[in-house]
Formats: structure tokens, sequence, C-alpha cells
């Protein structure tokens, strides 16, 4: 198996895991001949690895048809593709706290939380319809539109404040997934989603088992006060084994192969 990595501006996200995967020995990587990721099979067709937020962007035939040639898309999907997996910011940083292991329910000194920003319009709209704040004991919003460094926080130091947290908030933003979520199930914290467009994955999230789901701040309230530490626990650990199959190193490589193969 070989992966051709899409000629993009940065490094992170699926760049990296793909990096990891050859790492591990599970195949080999190289850079592709255009801003789109590719899984090359043996006497197969090629898969498209779709990482982009949206789906305005697919390769045009001769070279490739959606139509008739497999894809995997990541993020927002297209009518003809499927769903894959998604991944966290910086899957190594992630690996590597995750080795000092999960705080229990007793050492987490935060219920519930979100910290994030708005780089662009889109993300701004999305999180600004209800204040939010309201609802998250630890809120920490920044609006950042367009600019080069838009996160207050390293991506450690955000991953050490939000594994002390029992429940994340979860706004939408760009698109319809985010990688703050893989980040908060990694560390066993519960999502709460506020929208209805986030859970296309090959292995899909379950309602009160994975996750809660909430429209508005009142309702997230009422929903983490009605989950007893006994409830949380079990979903917390339901979140870290999800995932472990679907987006740690191992699993996202185990997925995306039982997909194409």
């Amino acid at each position: 198996m070989k992966i051709l990595k899409g000629q993009v501006l940065w490094q992170d996200s699926f760049q990296e895991l793909a990096e990891c995967w050859q790492e591990k020995g599970y195949c080999e990587t190289a850079l592709s001949s255009d801003k789109f990721s590719w899984a090359l099979r043996e006497e197969k067709p090629t898969v498209l690895l779709h990482e982009y937020d949206r789906v305005e962007d697919v390769p045009l035939a001769p070279t490739w048809d959606i139509e008739h040639d497999t894809a995997l898309f990541a993020n927002a999907q297209h009518s003809s593709g499927k769903p894959w997996i998604y991944w966290p910011r910086h899957i190594r940083v992630v690996t590597e706290l995750l080795k000092e292991g999960v705080l229990s329910y007793d050492e987490r000194d935060c219920h519930s939380i979100f910290v994030g920003a708005a780089e662009n319009p889109v993300q701004y709209v999305n999180r600004t319809k209800f204040d939010w704040g309201l609802c998250a004991d630890h809120f920490d919003f920044s609006v950042n539109l367009f600019s080069k460094t838009p996160h207050k926080y390293s991506n450690l130091e955000f991953l050490k404040l939000i594994r002390r947290a029992r429940f994340g908030l979860s706004l939408e933003g760009y698109g319809p997934k985010c990688q703050r979520d893989i980040e908060y199930m990694a560390n066993g914290v519960v999502p709460i989603f506020t929208w209805d467009t986030f859970n296309d994955y090959h292995n899909p999230l379950q309602e009160n088992i994975h996750y809660l789901y909430a429209r508005h701040p009142r309702e997230v309230k009422e929903k983490i006060a009605a989950t007893s530490k006994e409830k949380w626990q079990e979903m917390s650990d339901n979140c870290i084994e999800w995932f472990d199959k679907n987006c740690s190193i191992e699993g996202s490589f185990k997925t995306t192969m039982d997909i194409i193969t």
C-alpha cells in the first residue's frame, strides 16, 4: 500500500497521520502530483482520500471519476463517496500525552469546557448563534478572523486543558466535523454536539453511548445535570474505545483498509 500525500499548505492533520502510518510500517508515502491524497493498491483502482473540510474541490475526469471510482471523505460528504475517519490536529502530540494515562472522573477539576476561536466568518456565524458561555464552566472563545496565529494555546497546552474536563462542548466550525471532538474523545471527554451533520463516519457515534446532543445552552446544562457519575464513566470509556478503533494511528489505518479492501 502506498499513500500519496496531497500538495497542501499544512503538515498536520491527515498529512501527519499518513507519516505516522509509514513510520509504523503500515504503508509507504510519497508526494502526490496534485493537491489530493490517494491510496494506491496493487492491481486495484486508486482511492481518493479526501481530507478537505468541504467538497467543492474534487479531481476531474479523465484523471478520476467520482461516479465510478472509490472516494473516502473525512469531513463534508459527497453523494458518491463513502464516510471515512477523522483525526486530531497533531496525532503525535495526542499519542504521546495519552501515555500519561486518562484522568478519572474525580481527577478532573472542570465539569464542562469549550476552548476555541473563530478563525473565519463561517466559524464565527456557527459559533455565535447562542451565548454558549452560559453552559460551560470553562468557556474560552476568541474572535481572530483571518489571523495568522488564531490559537491562544499550543496544541499541547490545549490538550492538557481539555483532558481535565468531564464534558466538552462541541460547536460547529468550518466543516461538519471538528478536530477538537476527536481530541475530546481521545482523552475520555464526553462531547456534547450542538448541530446535526457531525456524524458521517464509517463507524458512526451513538447518542447517549458516545455523546450527548443539545440544541441550545439550556439543554446543554440539562443533559449534563442528568448524566450520573456512573453514566459519564461508561460514556467516557466508550469514547476512548471508539477513538482507539477509528482515530488512533493503528485504528485509523485499519479502518481505512476495512473500507477500501
